[in-house]
């Protein structure tokens, strides 16, 4: 009783208590002291304006308190109702007919006295930070922004790039049946390496806005867009602090995002971060200090006053939030209520699209990155006789995967633990060698790899089980040799088969030939004394590793300080350079 006493108005529980007597009684003293004290009836005058239901019972009941928390459930349910919609922020006469040029403005909600709360950037508001906890509202409200943006401005006014971290895809709904004409990119389930060259390319974007500023002699957005048309760019990054979890790029992260904070106003470069939690991350606290836009949703104590500054944040019930433009600074808090985005956004963006088409502007070149989906193989591969076409560089411009066999020390060596990842990836190799009809030798030393992959009724190829008499025959010029896979491959782990294998690789480049290696375990046999020569000819001959579904161990036994890529991701490493690019194999599942 007396923890309800002492507690339960911050929760909204009221309590009222009948005293009979108050001889002796060291409880009703104990209580007391977190209550207001009636001596008689008159003295409830005073709570009139209550609503009170008055219950006789000698004891609780238990339908009493089924119905107690019933009541409460229906009123919580009531206050978490998003009572007012999207469409009603939007209104038809104003679609795309807002200018940029000086600053964005779109409403996101009503304040308490229902006018209009607007989102701005680009005059004293540059940058902007949104954070609640999870199932409070922040996907509704980052999708209220974003289609209020692409309703009051035209693509050539705004451009947006949509950047999802966390375990989900929300932003895949602005591709589907066709892209978001506003969205120069739409990321999800991104990988950090893919980030940190996305943020890098919007930084040279910058500095290319900054050259031409100069051609003007301008020296911001507003005044260039007196001599020609310049779109600002909206960027929006949900979970931003996914970027921080990788120790060895949270520099280059960093480095971008100072750069980006500090002149995106002049350039119209905005960031709209959104994150669940502040805690736990290792941000830069100057970050936030340069972001004047603040939006709270409910969120707890802690994570209220990073953001704003105080506690204020903990009494919001969805869909409310504040919204500061100040810097978290309280006077300039501003409680709101936002409207509920529409489930279907089919219908939103086909209108955006029938209009985009209809005042006939210019195509947007515009990236679109699943890391979650599997990359499909295209037609026609870029493979010749002497290099690989693998997949997709993890960048924003998403380049060509290639593998070159150029000098006789970068023959190539396959480490995955996977089973059905090394079977992927050997038909990968084998469609890209068929491409250039080159002939291929296959040493097979893997009996599991016979009983999931038919090489034979799949290629045509009949799989060869003696590897060193292979390497005794002279085999053909412009021919590829691959071996699958180097722990079971017995034979070569000796000084003799060893010396027949470099004897090959000596020569190969020159014969337009090379050679690819699987294996399952490559520390294994990285660290076994008896291999000194086997682990020498891949010193020399092995410049090249790609790396695909391999645990800490192995990475380490190849390069130590290599990053685990994510399951659809592999990386290639380059020894002699010193570097690794992570990629996305081809895939040639439908």
């Amino acid at each position: 009783m007396e923890k309800i006493m002492r507690f339960g108005s911050k929760n909204g529980v009221l309590s009222f208590v009948n005293l009979e007597s108050e001889k002796n009684n060291k409880s009703a003293e104990d209580l007391k002291k977190h209550a207001e004290f009636f001596k008689d009836t008159t003295s409830f005058e005073r709570l009139k304006y209550l609503n009170v239901e008055v219950i006789n019972d000698q004891g609780i009941k238990s339908q009493h308190m089924q119905d107690f928390a019933d009541k409460i459930k229906a009123y919580y349910r009531q206050k978490k109702e998003v009572k007012r919609e999207l469409k009603d922020l939007q209104r038809d006469k104003e679609f795309w007919t807002e200018s940029s040029q000086y600053e964005v403005s779109v409403p996101v909600g009503w304040d308490i006295n229902h006018k209009e709360v607007c989102f701005k950037i680009g005059n004293a508001q540059n940058h902007t930070l949104i954070c609640d906890h999870s199932g409070s509202g922040k996907s509704n409200f980052l999708h209220v922004l974003i289609q209020n943006l692409a309703f009051y401005y035209a693509p050539n006014e705004v451009q947006l790039f949509l950047l999802d971290y966390k375990e989900g895809v929300e932003f895949n709904a602005y591709t589907n049946p066709s892209p978001l004409e506003h969205a120069r990119l739409v990321s999800v389930a991104s990988s950090v390496s893919y980030g940190i060259t996305f943020l890098k390319w919007l930084c040279d974007g910058m500095q290319k806005r900054a050259d031409r500023f100069k051609q003007f002699n301008v020296k911001d957005l507003r005044d260039y867009r007196k001599h020609g048309e310049m779109p600002r760019l909206i960027v929006v990054i949900d979970e931003f602090q996914v970027l921080f979890s990788d120790n060895k790029s949270t520099k280059a992260v960093e480095g971008h995002l100072n750069t980006l904070l500090k002149k995106g106003r002049s350039y119209g470069v905005h960031l709209v971060l959104a994150t669940q939690t502040m805690r736990g991350t290792d941000i830069n606290p100057s970050f936030k200090a340069q972001i004047a836009n603040r939006i709270a949703l409910p969120m707890d104590a802690e994570d209220s006053s990073s953001v704003l500054g105080d506690d204020a944040a903990c009494e919001l019930v969805r869909p409310e939030g504040i919204f500061n433009n100040n810097g978290g600074n309280r006077k300039y808090h501003t409680k709101m209520s936002i409207p509920k985005a529409p489930d279907d956004f089919k219908p939103f963006i086909k209108k955006i699209h029938e209009e985009f088409n209809q005042r006939n502007l210019a195509p947007i070149d515009r990236k679109i990155y699943n890391g979650e989906t599997p990359l499909k193989m295209p037609n026609t591969l870029k493979a010749n006789e002497m290099r690989l076409h693998l997949g997709k560089k993890v960048d924003y411009e998403q380049k060509d995967l290639i593998v070159e066999f150029e000098s006789n020390e970068s023959h190539l060596l396959v480490v995955s633990q996977d089973l059905n990842a090394r079977i992927a990836l050997m038909k990968l190799l084998f469609q890209n060698i068929k491409s250039t009809n080159k002939e291929l030798v296959f040493c097979n030393k893997e009996k599991r790899l016979i009983r999931s992959f038919d090489v034979q009724k799949e290629y045509g190829i009949t799989p060869v089980e003696n590897i060193l008499s292979v390497l005794d025959t002279a085999m053909n010029p412009n021919s590829a040799l691959v071996i699958d896979n180097l722990n079971e491959a017995k034979e070569l782990h000796d000084k003799v088969g060893a010396e027949k294998l470099k004897s090959f690789l000596e020569k190969a480049i020159d014969n337009e030939q090379y050679c690819v290696i699987f294996v399952h375990d490559f520390r294994q046999i990285k660290t076994n004394y008896h291999f000194d020569k086997l682990r020498e000819l891949l010193s020399n001959h092995f410049k090249k590793c790609l790396a695909f579904r391999c645990n800490g161990e192995n990475l380490n036994a190849l390069q130590s300080g290599l990053p685990l890529p994510s399951e659809l991701n592999a990386l290639l490493i380059e020894l002699s350079k010193d570097s690794y690019t992570e990629f996305r194999p081809f895939s040639l599942q439908d």
